[in-house]
């Protein structure tokens, strides 16, 4: 059974630092979710950020569903920016450890996503 066309999965990416911790780790979670998604589709992308040269909107010409993975607290604003530019009737999963924590304020850091 298929449900979407065309799928694209998205490890999202911000530079933060010339030597960041989060540049060694593959978007594993991101591919579990696509790999279950896989039967629903026709046609599946996944996209890690950190490796891809062509731009973005290259990718999401007839895209039905766009998964986006958010570990990492400063890809949330990356993360909101590419859905406002998402067509409305584009289905959206959001998943990662960021993407279910709310904003809050430490009065020792500053505001931050915990």
């Amino acid at each position: 059974m298929r449900r979407w066309k065309k799928a694209l999965f998205i490890y999202p990416y911000k530079k933060i630092s010339k030597l960041s911790y989060n540049d060694f780790f593959p978007p594993l979670g991101l591919e579990y979710i696509a790999t279950a998604v896989k039967g629903l589709v026709e046609e599946l992308t996944i996209i890690d950020m950190r490796y891809e040269k062509e731009p973005l909107s290259k990718f999401l010409h007839g895209v039905a569903v766009v998964g986006i993975s958010i570990n990492w607290p400063h890809q949330r604003e990356n993360a909101l920016s590419l859905i406002e530019h998402l067509p409305e009737e584009t289905t959206v999963i959001l998943g990662g450890l960021s993407a279910r924590r709310p904003f809050c304020f430490l009065w020792w850091v500053g505001p931050f996503f915990c």
